[in-house]
């Protein structure tokens, strides 16, 4: 008998587990519940952190260097095309400081740091805030901007300037381009 209970027990347990599983999804389909977390980030606050970085002056002092052994040897072609180069590189960065330039090249720069970001904030994917262009209303923003510069490790100077460059709007790129030629 005690057997014959133990059975029928295990067997109601099967069914009862059986039962309350959730219905088999679809790959890619969320529950009903879930709400999808989008980390968002404001571009300009990365190009002013990676701008103000050690890193980045590092960068910039091997190009220096470059610069001043090509003029040493009187390679006026590798002098011109440095000064292009940084030419190019300096509205770069005021495209990315101010307007909304893509920053892929800084990104990199965070890349490894990003599934830590990510996990921190809870959220499912990181984007930058200027490429969002639609959320459904169940979608949860979440800023990382403080979050995806502090790998720069960005001085208070710094930081106040991102805070205020984040109160603004972006600058229009043709209003950037035209501050260029002048």
């Amino acid at each position: 008998m005690i057997k014959l209970v133990t059975c029928v027990a295990a067997s109601l347990v099967g069914l009862l587990a059986f039962t309350l599983e959730p219905a088999a999804q679809e790959p890619g389909d969320a529950p009903a519940s879930a709400k999808v977390r989008l980390g968002t980030f404001d571009s300009r606050a990365l190009a002013v952190a990676w701008a103000a970085s050690d890193a980045h002056d590092r960068e910039l002092e091997d190009v220096r260097e470059e610069h001043e052994a090509a003029k040493a040897r009187g390679d006026a072609a590798r002098v011109a095309a440095i000064d292009a180069r940084m030419r190019a590189h300096q509205d770069e960065l005021h495209k990315q400081g101010f307007g909304v330039w893509p920053v892929d090249d800084i990104l990199e720069h965070v890349e490894p740091d990003l599934p830590r970001i990510a996990a921190d904030a809870r959220a499912d994917v990181i984007v930058c805030k200027w490429d969002v262009v639609y959320r459904a209303p169940d979608v949860e923003l979440i800023d990382v901007t403080r979050a995806m510069v502090a790998p720069f490790d960005p001085s208070e100077r710094t930081l106040r300037m991102i805070e205020d460059l984040m109160a603004r709007d972006p600058v229009p790129l043709e209003e950037l381009e035209k501050l260029r030629d002048h």
